[in-house]
């Protein structure tokens, strides 16, 4: 499996990576600070016919590009089946937030940090 991990900051794009390997989450993973480039890396292996992640997670609240941002681009990339399964982070959940992130669904599901591996597995 291919994991994509999005956040502005470093510390938490660690932390988040190995809570998942010490949780017993076989991936590989690919880390992005900004998820503009994490839409162009999409873009790119959509043109080249290669692997696209199975699960990404990102941060809500990032600079150039917010995790909603990133995901209406890739809803226009994929309009009817997305290959890839969502985690919205968020140190707060906001009830604009929850509504938001409801309207992505199937797509993507909205956690509140910190990172819960069982509950990442609970809803692949």
């Amino acid at each position: 499996m291919l994991t994509m991990l999005i956040d502005d900051n470093s510390i938490d794009l660690f932390l988040n990576q190995r809570l998942l390997e010490v949780g017993g989450f076989q991936s590989e993973f690919i880390t992005f600070p900004l998820a503009s480039e994490a839409v162009a890396y999409i873009q790119s292996h959509i043109n080249e016919g290669k692997r696209l992640p199975q699960v990404i997670i990102l941060d809500i609240q990032m600079p150039i590009m917010n995790g909603f941002e990133f995901l209406e681009e890739l809803k226009k990339m994929f309009p009817e089946n997305c290959p890839s399964k969502v985690f919205l982070l968020s140190s707060t959940i906001h009830q604009g937030d929850l509504k938001r992130a409801q309207s992505f669904e199937p797509m993507a599901f909205l956690l509140e940090k910190p990172l819960k591996v069982e509950r990442i597995k609970a809803l692949l």
